[in-house]
């Protein structure tokens, strides 16, 4: 309901956690539902991780609860990050 998805004109990207005990993936579900009504050029990716998963500081017993560092996933993030901005930033 906060985002007014008519306005957006720019590509947008994501990364979703489904194991995100701070978003959950309903939430995600209905915003990539408002989006595609909207005909933004959108690209989203979840992963079977947890909330914080692309935060190095993420991990040990110093950790924010819900959240836990996973560097497979958040390199697989980043190298999909980098490529839409080598498309999409010109």
């Amino acid at each position: 309901e906060y985002v007014d998805a008519s306005k957006i004109t720019a590509p947008v990207m994501a990364h979703w956690a489904e194991q995100d005990g701070a978003f959950a993936i309903a939430g995600v579900d209905a915003l990539e539902a408002k989006l595609a009504e909207s005909g933004v050029r959108y690209t989203g990716h979840r992963y079977l991780a947890q909330h914080g998963f692309a935060n190095e500081t993420a991990q040990g017993p110093g950790r924010i609860a819900m959240t836990q560092y996973d560097a497979a996933w958040a390199e697989m993030a980043y190298d999909r990050s980098m490529a839409f901005f080598g498309a999409n930033l010109r």
